[in-house]
């Protein structure tokens, strides 16, 4: 009789898997959307008459006065900012000044010695005249992600 032997053998292999690491960078840079400088807006509102030789054109027209002494662009504007109900004016430049309250709702280009103004050309009234900017706006993302997985 013979005698059986049975071996068995057993074997272990260790496994790694790496994925891969991703990253993903966003720059999102605006440019400034209005500026005030020495009250002015910068860029001009283009729904406004701002700095417009010419004729007023529009049916809204309510006279308010010409304030005396007001014989510049910045006089002018202070009296029809300090005229309650005042929305716009025309400016004489070194001559007179004339506040109105309505809408100006646009200015016939003619060969005139008036300059319009709408109110809403200017900015920071109540404070000294400095120059601020707003609308700058930097934004970063950084993503970053790694998956390891071993089996031993």
């Amino acid at each position: 009789m013979t005698a059986a032997t049975t071996t068995e053998a057993t074997s272990t292999e260790a496994t790694t898997t790496e994925a891969m690491t991703t990253e993903a960078t966003t720059t999102t840079t605006t440019a400034p959307s209005e500026s005030c400088v020495n009250n002015e807006r910068s860029p001009v509102p283009s729904d406004k008459v701002c700095n417009k030789h010419g004729i007023y054109d529009g049916t809204s027209m309510d006279f308010l006065g010409s304030p005396s002494g007001a014989t510049t662009m910045e006089s002018c504007r202070q009296a029809c900012h300090d005229a309650s109900g005042c929305s716009y004016f025309a400016i004489t430049p070194g001559g007179s000044c004339y506040i109105y309250g309505g809408t100006i709702e646009s200015v016939i280009d003619q060969l005139t010695i008036y300059v319009w103004y709408d109110m809403d050309c200017f900015c920071d009234l109540d404070g000294p005249a400095v120059t601020t900017t707003t609308g700058a706006t930097t934004t970063e993302a950084t993503t970053t992600e790694t998956t390891t997985t071993s089996v031993f």
